[in-house]
């Protein structure tokens, strides 16, 4: 779990990431990143655990007014005021392991994403992309 974490939520019977995360207005990329040992497929999500919701500067802001969708924080210039799922992009990672992680297209990826540029020389590590849109 993150150093920084300020709120703690203890998982149910029936709990899943996707559950949590819409309850508490987070992402589900959000909850795997603040707490790593749930696996980013949430598979060691276990019951009765405490797991991180917010961390300390937290502040979500909605994509788009009124599409209820929050935009987690820090994201590169330009992305889509659309994006629907957006994916925490750590050290090492490629444009082609999300684009194939996601079953995206390059083409969308970089659309959504201008900042990334279209060699993907310009993706950040520690920060959001959007890797699918409403």
């Amino acid at each position: 779990m993150v150093k920084n974490c300020d709120l703690f939520y203890k998982v149910k019977s029936g709990d899943t990431c996707a559950t949590i995360a819409a309850a508490k207005g987070v992402t589900v990329a959000q909850l795997t990143t603040w707490n790593p040992y749930v696996k980013s497929d949430c598979s060691l999500l276990w019951v009765d655990y405490n797991i991180c919701i917010s961390i300390v500067g937290h502040t979500p802001t909605p994509v788009k007014p009124g599409n209820g969708i929050q935009t987690p924080t820090p994201i590169q210039s330009g992305m889509t005021t659309s994006c629907r799922t957006f994916h925490f992009v750590t050290s090492g990672q490629t444009c082609q392991t999300i684009i194939a992680k996601y079953g995206i297209t390059q083409a969308n990826f970089v659309k959504w994403n201008p900042a990334v540029k279209s060699d993907c020389t310009g993706m950040w590590a520690n920060a959001y992309v959007c890797v699918a849109v409403l």
